[in-house]
């Protein structure tokens, strides 16, 4: 019994890894983090936020350019 819920927690861990990993490839998921980032650098007034919201940005149009192969 044991060694099912460990099999069925392996493969819980592995279909999230790669639903993470499908998302980190998607340039919309880079595109939506930038712009939260960027308003919440306008909400709370910290530049470095923004910064990192401008990268998040470049990011999505690098992907989005090159064809989603990242």
């Amino acid at each position: 019994m044991e060694a099912l819920l460990v099999v069925k927690e392996r493969t819980m861990l592995l279909t999230v890894s790669k639903w993470v990993v499908d998302r980190i490839k998607e340039p919309s998921s880079w595109a939506a983090g930038a712009a939260v980032l960027v308003g919440l650098a306008a909400f709370l007034g910290q530049p470095w936020i923004g910064a990192v919201g401008i990268v998040a940005a470049i990011i999505a149009v690098v992907i989005k350019e090159s064809g989603s192969h990242f």
